[in-house]
């Protein structure tokens, strides 16, 4: 996951930063679905999520109806 944050902010030093951002929910990772996102990667976002944090680690929002089924 590091080597991907380094192609998106390259030499940018977080500790010169003076701005703290916070990201997700309530202190856990937040997955919104997006309209663009197909069924299949929505399970494969969620079963990551899932496998990695347990079914009580993260938030998601997902469009209703889009799954066909409730996730994990």
């Amino acid at each position: 996951m590091r080597k991907q944050a380094c192609r998106v902010f390259g030499g940018i030093r977080s500790e010169e930063c003076e701005r703290v951002f916070t990201y997700g929910q309530d202190g856990k990772p937040l997955f919104v679905q997006s309209p663009n996102d197909s069924p299949a990667f929505v399970r494969h976002v969620m079963d990551t999520l899932t496998r990695r944090l347990g079914k009580e680690g993260f938030h998601y929002l997902l469009e209703a109806g889009r799954l066909g089924e409730e996730p994990g």
